[in-house]
């Protein structure tokens, strides 16, 4: 495929990274929620029917949170946007970039040609797992695998440079047997419609139900007997549901049966997927389709009251030993493993990490996000191991008991939320938590950036993250430093760095500090 169209595919998928709806979205490379849309303006809200909606909204986004640390497809999904920031990261001659050596992807020089051979590659890989159009997957098809041993290997490296293992020991990875590196190459790619099947479609699903669940548990409350929430089950949030249905042949449509179709995408979601299992084993999506096939001759009468957990769980417990029984696959292993890989480590206290920041000015001192995100992981399978149902249906703790949903939920809690333009901490936080949520972002969308966009759109891209916030001056203030640091740091210093710094100021009506 012509360098155009490649270049072209990567700028219209764009939105392949987050987990976006029309009044909410996640970010994985930002760990940020954000609401977002007419709707949710304090001054548009004109009923309590209103306000439930946000609520539900919120849900349906935390849900995702949970689905991004609690998940092994979740993790795989950060680990591999992680690498390829490092790959970028490591091209050659980084601080002599200039304008006109971007994009990448047009570069003549054979060592970044390689570099950016790679993460195209790595980047073949996340867009079949997370999940895409057909169209966008067939134009980055080259016809080149990258072995699992490869893959596999190269991602437990740069795991191992920022998590440590116990009693600070070399963090120690499952040993794979031979057999799965054998014919693993030959990565199945599940379709349905105009979609390449990933996580991203058994996580929307999943959130959707959690949403649809909050509401009626509302509606009901109130009497309110005009919910209809057929129009929320469309498009990319039906396309596991419909995959579902095919495969296990019930015709029953009930609560019951939406709850175990967002279980077995909990399960497909959880699955023997890197850490846990080598890279490139399976994808998500055909787990998924095989084990929807299985729970064909389930009881999907089975009653279940969703602002119950003792009966959600039931059922829960019910799919996992129906599912065992059929595959002969112990499907909570998973959650032990990933415990047992990173349940040593214990998440950063969120003022920790910025002693630093007000005397030196920049985010010098920062943790990496694999090194911020591990501990979370560990913390995620621990609380899964008692509680599956807060990462299956959050819905049925939240609307049962909110302050018990708090609990289990804020230990994990990503630290803010977006709306209308404010950042607002989850838990009390330390105030230079905003330049280390920006570098977060920055740099994940500049080293993104580079190899596909020119500097006029790259820098019009990180202007975004000043121009979405508003609040008070001091903390537009503290954004602006924030961006124009990592950037400048992000790029090493390169004169790719100054142009871009001076670009973003330009867009923003500000003076540039370089």
């Amino acid at each position: 495929m012509s360098t155009h169209l490649r270049l072209q595919s990567y700028k219209n998928d764009a939105e392949s990274l987050r987990l976006r709806s029309n009044h909410g979205s996640f970010d994985p490379t930002a760990v940020l929620i954000e609401l977002g849309g007419n709707s949710l303006d304090p001054e548009e809200i004109t009923s309590e029917e209103e306000a439930r909606r946000i609520n539900s909204i919120l849900l349906h986004e935390r849900h995702h949170w949970l689905q991004h640390v609690g998940t092994t497809g979740g993790i795989y999904n950060s680990i591999l946007l992680q690498f390829e920031m490092g790959v970028i990261s490591s091209t050659p001659g980084l601080e002599t970039l200039t304008e006109e050596d971007i994009p990448l992807l047009r570069s003549a020089h054979p060592e970044r040609r390689r570099i950016v051979e790679i993460w195209e590659l790595c980047e073949q890989v996340r867009r079949a797992f997370f999940g895409c159009r057909i169209g966008d997957y067939r134009e980055l098809d080259t016809g080149i695998a990258l072995p699992t041993r490869t893959l596999t290997d190269a991602l437990a490296n740069h795991i191992q440079k920022y998590v440590p293992g116990p009693s600070g020991l070399p963090l120690s990875f499952p040993q794979f047997p031979k057999e799965a590196f054998q014919g693993g190459d030959g990565y199945a790619v599940p379709q349905h419609r105009s979609w390449v099947v990933g996580i991203r479609h058994l996580m929307e699903f999943s959130a959707r139900v959690s949403e649809i669940t909050k509401l009626v548990v509302d509606a009901t409350l109130l009497g309110d007997k005009r919910l209809d929430v057929s129009s929320l089950l469309a498009g990319i949030y039906t396309v596991a549901y419909d995959i579902f249905l095919k495969a296990c042949g019930t015709a029953e449509r009930s609560m019951t049966t939406l709850v175990t179709a967002a279980t077995v995408c909990d399960i497909a979601l959880n699955g023997c997927h890197f850490p846990i299992g080598p890279a490139l084993l399976q994808s998500p999506g055909l787990l998924f389709a095989q084990l929807s096939k299985e729970m064909h001759g389930f009881d999907f009468r089975r009653a279940v009251v969703v602002n119950v957990p003792s009966t959600v769980r039931d059922l829960v417990d019910a799919i996992y030993q129906h599912l065992e029984d059929r595959t002969g696959v112990d499907w909570k292993a998973t959650t032990l493993a990933t415990s047992g890989l990173f349940g040593h480590l214990t998440p950063f206290d969120m003022g920790a990490p910025f002693e630093g920041v007000r005397a030196e000015g920049r985010p010098h001192t920062f943790p990496n996000a694999i090194e911020w995100l591990a501990p979370l992981w560990g913390k995620s399978a621990s609380i899964r191991t008692d509680h599956p149902e807060l990462f299956i249906l959050p819905a049925c703790i939240y609307t049962d008991d909110r302050h018990r949903f708090h609990h289990l939920f804020d230990e994990i809690a990503p630290p803010a939320v977006k709306r209308l333009g404010t950042l607002r901490g989850t838990r009390p936080i330390d105030p230079g938590w905003v330049p280390w949520m920006l570098q977060f972002s920055i740099e994940a969308d500049l080293l993104r950036g580079m190899v596909y966009l020119d500097s006029s759109a790259l820098a019009t891209t990180l202007a975004r993250h000043v121009q979405s916030l508003s609040g008070n001056s001091a903390t537009r203030e503290g954004s602006l430093s924030a961006v124009f640091h990592s950037v400048y740091f992000a790029s090493r210093k390169s004169p790719l760095g100054v142009s871009l710094v001076r670009r973003i100021a330009k867009t923003l009506e500000v003076d540039s500090p370089l």
